[in-house]
């Protein structure tokens, strides 16, 4: 049986998470990336002890990546992301395929950053920042600015259409997100596990975001690995209506006096530290567990372990 991973550049959740999983779970590996070269001496030292290919594609490609597999005759039984940029691309070739693993719609969806709730007030769009918008609504104000093509961007505040179309011309290329920012809302993230017995959950966490003023750069405070967070229930009401698929998903959420509203949702790796960090705090493995899910098998969720053996450290990350 082989397990197909599609990575960009190189990961700690990759060498040191999922090519230990799939050597325990005895699995032959394809490594398919666009990024080769940047592998090689990561991966191919065999340290992981997987049985492990390393091949070069354009992995952002769904098409060039089945094209990729029929050209080589290949045959897989599951397939992966190791890079949170190519969450759709891996759902998309796990349809093609006819594989479990998180639903391409449902991931491309998220990818957009699209609203996620059907029939909610629209509250985000995506901005090109050589054509600002002037059609924003002023009741979306204040918001947040996000640049999309730069995962180490920061998020800003702006007041007014005025202070956006300023914000964008300094940022000239690419794509934001402007969302509208409500300051007594509460944001949560939820760390789940879908297997096909059902979605189990693995923990939650509490998302601050403090800034030196009204307008500055935020930055995200995460108080981490909570049994359930607040309106936990709620949160999972709703999720049969998204049909999200197998696997891992993380999803943030906001709850204010308008209700809970759903921010964000990663079909697959949150983010490669988060993921090391929430594998240490499990009473099982998390990457075994989230092959086994890719593969369609019978799964048992890991629990988290008693906070009083854990403690409930503290992650930051630029918003």
């Amino acid at each position: 049986m082989e397990l197909l991973i599609l990575a960009h550049a190189p990961a700690r959740s990759l060498e040191q998470g999922f090519l230990p999983a799939a050597a325990e779970l005895r699995l032959a590996v394809t490594i398919l990336t666009d990024r080769a070269i940047e592998h090689v001496a990561h991966v191919q030292d065999g340290a992981h002890g997987a049985d492990c290919e390393l091949a070069e594609c354009d992995v952002f490609n769904p098409l060039a990546v089945c094209r990729w597999i029929a050209a080589h005759g290949k045959r897989y039984a599951g397939v992966l992301a190791a890079d949170t940029a190519l969450r759709a691309s891996a759902a998309g070739v796990a349809a093609a395929l006819g594989l479990a693993g998180p639903a391409w719609p449902a991931a491309v969806r998220a990818e957009q950053r699209l609203d996620l709730q059907p029939g909610a007030t629209p509250l985000r769009r995506i901005v090109d920042c050589a054509e600002p918008p002037a059609d924003i609504d002023p009741a979306w104000f204040p918001a947040t600015v996000q640049q999309l093509d730069d995962a180490t961007a920061t998020g800003t505040i702006v007041h007014d259409a005025t202070a956006l179309r300023e914000l964008l011309a300094t940022l000239r290329h690419g794509h934001t997100l402007v969302e509208s920012y409500r300051a007594d809302e509460e944001v949560y993230g939820l760390d789940l596990l879908a297997t096909p017995e059902g979605t189990a959950v693995l923990c939650g966490s509490r998302i601050a975001f403090d800034a030196a003023d009204a307008d500055a750069v935020r930055t995200k405070r995460v108080a981490a690995f909570l049994p359930r967070p607040p309106n936990c229930d709620e949160l999972l009401a709703l999720l049969p209506a998204l049909a999200l698929g197998n696997g891992r998903h993380h999803i943030e959420y906001g709850v204010s006096a308008a209700g809970l509203r759903i921010r964000d949702i990663h079909d697959g790796l949150h983010d490669d530290e988060s993921e090391l960090a929430l594998d240490d705090q499990l009473d099982g493995n998390l990457f075994a567990a989230t092959i086994k899910a890719a593969l369609g098998q019978s799964v048992k969720a890991p629990q988290l372990l008693p906070l009083q053996h854990t403690g409930t450290p503290a992650l930051e990350a630029a918003a």
